[in-house]
């Protein structure tokens, strides 16, 4: 066996051994190694790449808890809104645009983590909003002030 990978070129010798030849460094350096030496190498890089990828797998499973807990949170604020929200706030329909808003940007980011949130789920599953039509246009300004008059109240 004769192969080349850019300048390495890797040749299989009669003896059984493994013949690297590296010549790009002005002159040739060639390495002789038996199978199990690079099988034990490959091992080891394996291993390498299998920690990264748990690494990854865990960062991810963090990120999806993170993101369940935010649209979790919103969805229980929006289901908690007062029915008199828009009597005793008139930035009410401001507040529940941009909690709307929120819940939306939400279910598409957890619209893809496996089996909670189901990415077909229409807009009439969500809780029923006290947001009347004429507010879907409402400005999101001022959304800050709003929660913390909700919060004082």
């Amino acid at each position: 066996m004769k192969t080349q990978f850019y300048d390495l070129k890797i040749e299989s010798q009669e003896d059984g051994t493994i013949r690297l030849e590296q010549g790009d460094c002005g002159e040739a350096v060639i390495i002789d190694l038996h199978p199990q030496q690079i099988l034990y190498m490959a091992d080891c890089l394996r291993g390498r790449a299998s920690d990264a990828q748990t690494f990854a797998d865990k960062r991810i499973n963090i990120l999806e808890s993170r993101l369940l807990w935010a649209y979790n949170r919103f969805n229980a604020c929006h289901a908690a809104l007062p029915s008199d929200l828009y009597e005793r706030c008139s930035e009410a329909p401001e507040f529940s645009a941009w909690l709307e808003a929120s819940l939306d940007v939400l279910t598409e980011y957890c619209a893809d983590i496996e089996g909670v949130v189901d990415s077909s789920v229409s807009d009439d599953a969500l809780p029923p909003h006290p947001l009347p039509a004429d507010a879907a246009s409402a400005s999101l300004q001022g959304a800050e002030h709003v929660q913390r008059s909700l919060l004082n109240e």
